[in-house]
């Protein structure tokens, strides 16, 4: 493209009579115009693009309120996991679930020998626990952050030859270094998860704040 539209001026200076004499000297007067008018075209490009990235920062600030727009636009911290139980579990009471087979764990905020998510972040986040009972049978568990409860789910079925699944998805603000895990629910006695990949846990970073 650029070859054609330096060919087109080119004639166009044909046209104009600058070709009348073609001695040397007016050759190199007509390259010589050529080269000016390559450089105001790429002096001008330039300035589009510079013009183009000034408007996206001001429709980016006006979409975010400016603070926000360093918040999603800057600042891309990759913090999310999910986690699922390959084989059943049975536990009780106040034990933490680990959920050991890792699909997804950006961050390597979550550990799982331990059940459990560091926030490396002060920040808003998003947890999601799906858990599935036995046949016949109940489970009962509480979604954690530290010490204090955010979240319970049960799941129960009377019928012998048929699964239950319960879930919670919690939005929460952890400060950096507080845990968040699932665990047995308080009071409960043993009970079992089913495994086989269906319960899960999830989490992920949604705002990071300053």
């Amino acid at each position: 493209m650029q070859i054609i539209v330096e060919l087109g001026f080119f004639v166009s200076l044909l046209g104009l009579g600058f070709m009348k004499n073609t001695g040397s000297a007016d050759l190199e007067a007509i390259m010589a115009r050529l080269s000016e008018e390559k450089a105001h075209r790429l002096l001008l490009e330039s300035d589009v693009s510079m013009l183009m990235l000034q408007d996206e920062k001001r429709r980016c600030a006006r979409r975010n309120n400016g603070d926000l727009c360093q918040t999603h636009c800057l600042n891309k911290a990759g913090v999310a996991f999910t986690a699922r139980l390959s084989r059943d579990l049975t536990h009780s009471a106040r034990a933490v679930v680990p959920f050991e087979d890792v699909l997804v764990n950006e961050g390597n905020c979550y550990n799982p020998r331990t059940g459990k998510f560091t926030a490396p972040y002060r920040g808003l986040y998003l947890f999601s626990v799906t858990v599935i009972s036995l046949p016949g049978q109940t489970v009962h568990c509480q979604l954690m952050k530290d010490d204090i409860e955010i979240g319970r789910l049960y799941e129960g079925e009377t019928q012998a030859n048929r699964h239950k699944s319960g879930s919670v998805t919690v939005v929460t603000v952890l400060d950096k270094g507080q845990v968040v895990y699932v665990m047995g629910y308080y009071g409960i006695g043993v009970e079992t998860i089913y495994g086989g990949l269906y319960t899960t846990f999830t989490g992920l970073l949604q705002m990071k704040y300053d």
